[in-house]
């Protein structure tokens, strides 16, 4: 059972790594964006006169949106690092103008940035595509079953402690089957403590910014879109699941709260974790230049 499990699963990864599949993908993933992005924007215009969005973040959801993006940097630099040597801040600054560069269709900025790094000739560029991709696919792959098994569990032990612990399970369960086919031994998943955290972090700013809006159980509001945004990390091209993570998140409460309730919860998160990208997306040009200019003096 277990052998079966690592051949669909080493078969899946290396399907999607192929660079034509890639193409298809990303034209695949971008059309079905429009599609959902036209119906939100449709579903917006019929019931804009009912909605008063106010946008308001506190000083914890800002920490913690920081926090969540600051491991995934450190998580890749340390990669990077094991991988390529070379300097841990060229590698965190490149990150972080990478950041920026999502936002433009297909994905071709972010993995150009990644890529526009200097290495030993020794070396091949395949292990930042691998981390690119590894970045784009395991995290989801980790906080799905998680999430599904959160929404599930009804005991009366606190839902914050069950998706911690969810998560600690799942990401076990997939860095053994993943482990066993991946042929180098770093990969982004060696580094645990900052993968959970990433993710936890990333749930609990869903949840603070869900507990503000006074929904009647705002720990399930939070676990549907962070199943949402997980799922749409897997359409890859599209800049950040726009249209197609909303989309999902709506038809996954949408039978308990009506469009009008979770539009200001959609947008004010959108708001945050944009605002999060140009601010690391400002650390990683500022770095670099400062870094440079060091350079040049020495």
């Amino acid at each position: 059972m277990i052998k079966k499990i690592i051949i669909k699963f080493n078969y899946f990864f290396e399907i999607i790594s192929l660079q034509k599949n890639q193409k298809k993908l990303k034209k695949v993933n971008i059309f079905l964006s429009i599609i959902c992005f036209l119906f939100i924007i449709d579903s917006y215009f019929q019931i804009n006169e009912k909605i008063n969005v106010q946008i308001k973040v506190t000083v914890t959801e800002v920490l913690l949106t920081t926090l969540s993006y600051f491991c995934v940097a450190v998580l890749w630099s340390k990669y990077m690092k094991l991988n390529y040597d070379g300097e841990f801040q060229d590698y965190f600054y490149n990150w972080s103008i990478s950041k920026v560069g999502k936002f433009v269709p297909t994905g071709i900025m972010t993995l150009t940035i990644r890529l526009n790094q200097k290495i030993k000739d020794s070396k091949s560029y395949k292990q930042i595509f691998t981390g690119t991709l590894e970045e784009q696919v395991l995290f989801p792959l980790v906080s799905i079953p998680a999430i599904i098994i959160s929404i599930r569990q009804d005991s009366k032990i606190n839902k914050l402690f069950v998706v911690l612990f969810t998560l600690i399970v799942c990401f076990i369960i997939i860095k053994a089957i993943y482990t066993k086919f991946k042929s180098n031994k770093y990969s982004l998943i060696n580094f645990q403590f900052l993968f959970i955290l990433h993710l936890y972090f990333q749930f609990l700013v869903l949840y603070l910014i869900a507990n503000r809006f006074d929904y009647e159980h705002p720990t399930e509001v939070a676990l549907f879109y962070f199943l949402a945004s997980s799922i749409g990390l897997f359409f890859i091209g599209v800049p950040s699941g726009l249209g197609i993570r909303e989309y999902i998140f709506l038809i996954s409460v949408g039978s308990e709260l009506n469009f009008e309730n979770l539009f200001g919860y959609m947008f004010t998160i959108r708001i945050l974790f944009f605002a999060t990208d140009l601010l690391f997306g400002l650390i990683g040009f500022v770095g670099k230049f400062l870094k440079g200019k060091n350079d040049y003096k020495q």
